[in-house]
């Protein structure tokens, strides 16, 4: 990673930040830190957008109208939950959920496969994806896939943290186990610091 020293390397990311990049794609750009990209625009006086200020005419995705019938049958056509969704235009926790009530069962990918194809799934009221186990158990996909990963249960007072913040991406590599504590500071001081989920 390069330091940044020049006001000519300050300009080139105020210039990319006005032109709608993100922190994070600014940092790749740059070769620094998203940190570092943040901390000379503000020390430069560049006027930093609120989360709702950057994201004011796009749209909501959350709350779009979609055909979910049409989700359903492109997803088992063989696209991906993401890839419906991309295509659609709505979140991939919309897609899944739409998949899902029509009564389609998830795909999944590497270990989660066998899962997916053992029992029933669904979507939690929170968005997490839950598994069947067997006939009794309803678990979470992401506690199951943490818990392979390690090679053994959780212990008490530990959870499973999504890196991305999207509860639906169960890659293990996007799954940090941490303790009930660290995961709370962890999402106070993301809201505390609306760039974050930039990073």
């Amino acid at each position: 990673m390069q330091k940044i020293k020049s006001t000519d390397q300050v300009k080139k990311m105020s210039d990319l930040y006005q032109s709608g990049k993100l922190l994070k794609e600014i940092a790749e750009v740059m070769d620094c830190s998203v940190t570092t990209v943040w901390s000379h625009l503000n020390k430069f006086g560049i006027k930093m957008q609120s989360k709702g200020e950057r994201s004011k005419g796009k749209p909501n995705f959350s709350r779009r109208k979609f055909d979910h019938s049409l989700a359903a049958s492109l997803y088992s056509s063989g696209m991906s939950s993401t890839d419906v969704a991309e295509k659609l235009g709505i979140s991939t926790t919309s897609a899944i959920k739409a998949i899902l009530n029509s009564g389609l069962k998830m795909r999944g990918a590497g270990e989660t496969t066998s899962l997916m194809a053992r029992g029933n799934v669904s979507m939690s009221s929170h968005g997490y994806v839950r598994v069947s186990e067997d006939r009794k158990s309803r678990r979470y996909e992401h506690v199951l896939i943490a818990e392979k990963a390690i090679g053994r249960k959780l212990r008490k007072g530990e959870v499973v943290h999504h890196i991305d913040c999207d509860k639906t991406n169960n890659n293990p590599s996007n799954l940090m186990i941490c303790t009930t504590g660290y995961h709370m500071q962890l999402h106070a001081r993301m809201r505390r610091h609306p760039y974050w989920n930039k990073f």
